[in-house]
């Protein structure tokens, strides 16, 4: 399992190294998705409480060692592998041990520089003569998009038959992710969604604040990870319209300081996180949640004059298509703001809010999908 701290401690090409020469696949966190290559053959997924449903199934039925490199394996982590590791030896490799002793007393830990650490293994590991590939029989599955139930505001605004929804909208933005640059999440039901269908470009760092998930943090995030990025990376925000309404007048820095950074908003007039929660443990009972539309495209506009800040709004397919198109025409003259407008919400790929047989795939075909069969959504 590859962490946060993989990169953070430029050890990520020796942990690719001992991967290959010992055949061991690799799964990485929500604290970093891409500290692996997200393309290489033997990469399994993401864990965590926005992963993959086949990357926790082999760990959890399959692993006999578990080797975590620069995480300390947080609930948020280690939630859904709780099985594995009460099961499996697991060993720890970290520049600081203490918190992960008390967490995991069975576990064994090794203290000190990451790099150099891996790169001992590796030469004492004996080298597996197989080519590189996952394990036997192992599909990468990811769990199938649902429609959640409709609440007060989504009856009360009609949903045209070709609305913009938000696994089809990360769908199209794969192909606009930054090589090379920088992913920024930000927190609630987008942030689960992105951290689990997006495939992070290799040499793309990945952001996100598990711990208390500080709505809006991205965007000023942001600016910091470009300002100590080197010439020609780009940045991308992917935030909701409360994240936007919290700290969005933020992107003035950008702009006052011409910082190739896309601040995408999913504007979904809620806290969809919450709403998720209010659905299904409070009987769709739907309070301080929900509140009036924001047009953000509107008020960014106010932000920057046309040549300083790129301005786009999508609520269909069509528009999103137009949208990118226009963004990718930009260039990288300086920061942008894209609009999502959501007018129905899916059930996030969350796993405390999935029952155990919900829907996966192996591909990332994204059909129109089915209204949710859990009960608990409900209206």
């Amino acid at each position: 399992i590859a962490g946060a701290g993989t990169r953070q401690d430029g050890a990520d090409d020796a942990v690719v190294a001992l991967s290959r020469r010992a055949q061991i696949p690799v799964a990485t966190t929500l604290s970093d998705v891409g500290a692996y290559p997200n393309s290489d053959e033997l990469y399994l997924g993401v864990i965590g409480t926005a992963g993959h449903p086949s990357t926790h199934r082999y760990i959890n039925e399959e692993a006999d060692l578990i080797l975590v490199v620069g995480s300390r394996m947080e609930l948020m982590l280690s939630a859904p592998i709780q099985a594995a590791l009460e099961r499996c030896d697991v060993w720890f490799v970290d520049v600081e041990t203490s918190c992960v002793t008390e967490r995991f007393p069975k576990a064994k830990c090794v203290e000190g520089g990451l790099q150099k650490t891996i790169e001992a293994l590796a030469d004492r590991w004996p080298v597996r003569l197989v080519g590189a590939s996952r394990p036997e029989g192992y599909v990468h599955q990811r769990f199938l998009p649902q429609l959640a139930a409709p609440t007060r505001l989504t009856e009360a605004n009609a949903c045209p038959p070709d609305a913009l929804l938000q696994s089809e909208a990360l769908a199209m933005l794969q192909g606009a992710l930054p090589g090379g640059g920088h992913l920024l999440f930000d927190a609630g039901n987008c942030a689960a969604s992105a951290l689990h269908y997006l495939s992070i470009p290799e040499d793309t760092s990945t952001t996100i604040a598990l711990g208390m998930g500080g709505m809006g943090y991205a965007i000023p995030a942001a600016v910091g990870a470009q300002l100590g990025s080197q010439g020609g990376q780009r940045s991308i925000v992917l935030c909701g319209d409360g994240a936007f309404l919290l700290l969005g007048l933020e992107i003035h820095t950008a702009v006052d300081l011409g910082l190739p950074i896309l601040f995408v908003v999913f504007n979904n007039g809620a806290h969809g996180m919450c709403v998720t929660r209010q659905q299904l443990f409070f009987d769709s009972r739907i309070e301080c949640s929900q509140y009036a539309d924001v047009n953000v495209a509107d008020v960014a506009r106010g932000l920057g004059s046309p040549s300083q800040l790129w301005i786009g709004s999508a609520q269909t397919r069509a528009g999103l298509e137009s949208a990118l198109a226009s963004y990718d025409a930009w260039g990288d003259r300086g920061p942008g703001v894209l609009e999502l407008v959501l007018r129905q919400e899916e059930v996030p790929p969350f796993t405390p809010f999935l029952p155990a047989d919900a829907p996966v795939s192996d591909t990332l075909v994204h059909e129109r999908p089915a209204p949710s069969k859990r009960s608990t959504y409900a209206a």
